[in-house]
């Protein structure tokens, strides 16, 4: 599977998500001020995990991929 993903840019092989929470907060909390409880990796389309649950779009693109190429019999 790494190795073909990997063809759509995917370097980030330890899985760490892009967007990652602050003390205990998850990807998309804000404090009551709106400020984000978050932080967000440099490059999003490298990293397979937007958070700690869902693929990112580059990820979603990377197993698409390998399902389209595999052989059914």
């Amino acid at each position: 599977l790494f190795e073909l993903v990997s063809h759509a840019g995917i370097t980030n092989l330890q899985l760490e998500p892009c967007c990652q929470g602050i003390n205990g907060t998850s990807c998309g909390d804000v404090n009551t001020y709106g400020e984000p409880l978050y932080t967000l990796c440099p490059s999003p389309k490298r990293f397979f995990y937007w958070d700690n649950f869902h693929p990112s779009n580059v990820g979603w693109a990377g197993i698409s991929n390998v399902a389209l190429n595999l052989t059914w019999f």
